[in-house]
């Protein structure tokens, strides 16, 4: 598998777990391994069964809780990019990889891998708030990190915190000139703040010309309203 060879190493794991009879903990390890290369082959609920064999073979596998977190967490990531993505089903999914990733989290805390992905896992279930909390607690514990002031762009592009979320673009972009993701999503973020500022200013626009009306219009409404209201047509002239 980390020779880039996931087929191969599959179809080894597969035939050791079939033709020996192992101890829990060892038939856990391979499963674990098996779930691995199946995700990496771009069979996600293959390789959730896996990992779910692997924890019914060993219940407390941190590797396997956090893989099976990671499949529903790409799961939900790809329901959430399809062309017409069901928010119910994205936030389910998130949901699933939340209680696994933080079952990792609990049998080692403060992991860097499981708590991006806890992170990720919220911004999807749209718990924008607690997303950035995370990201911002692993930011001040690991230091500057490209991917993670993206993953926190992300976040506050969710709660509608543009300025912030083109400010962490701006920081991932310098730690990471190559990322063009982030170059793109900057962009979008400044020009959407662009148009909301030149918005802003029609409206401020409005209100002064309201205001301007008001001023010249208002005395002669008042005006008016003083005339007489029976005078016969053209007497008020004379009023």
């Amino acid at each position: 598998l980390g020779a880039g060879r996931p087929a191969e190493a599959r179809a080894a794991l597969e035939a050791g777990l079939s033709a020996a009879d192992l101890p829990g903990p060892e038939r856990g390890r391979l499963q674990e391994a098996l779930g691995r290369c199946l995700r990496a082959e771009g069979r996600p609920w293959d390789a959730e069964a896996a990992f779910g064999r692997a924890l019914e073979a060993d219940p407390g596998l941190r590797a396997a809780m956090l893989g099976r977190g990671e499949v529903y967490l790409d799961l939900a990531a790809g329901a959430a990019g399809a062309d017409a993505p069901r928010g119910a089903e994205v936030r389910a999914l998130a949901a699933d990889a939340l209680r696994w990733l933080r079952a990792a989290d609990a049998a080692l805390p403060g992991d860097r891998r499981t708590l991006a992905a806890v992170a990720r896992a919220r911004t999807l279930d749209l718990d924008f708030a607690g997303a950035a909390e995370t990201l911002r607690s692993l930011l001040a514990k690991e230091g500057a990190d490209p991917g993670l002031h993206h993953l926190l762009a992300a976040a506050l592009r969710g709660a509608g915190d543009l300025e912030g979320a083109a400010a962490e673009e701006g920081t991932c972009l310098a730690l990471d000139p190559a990322r063009a993701d982030a170059a793109a999503l900057r962009a979008g973020d400044l020009a959407a703040l662009g148009e909301e500022e030149a918005h802003a200013e029609r409206v401020r626009r409005t209100l002064a010309d309201l205001d301007a009306f008001s001023a010249y219009a208002l005395p002669l409404l008042e005006e008016l309203q003083a005339l007489p209201q029976s005078a016969p047509w053209g007497g008020w002239l004379d009023a």
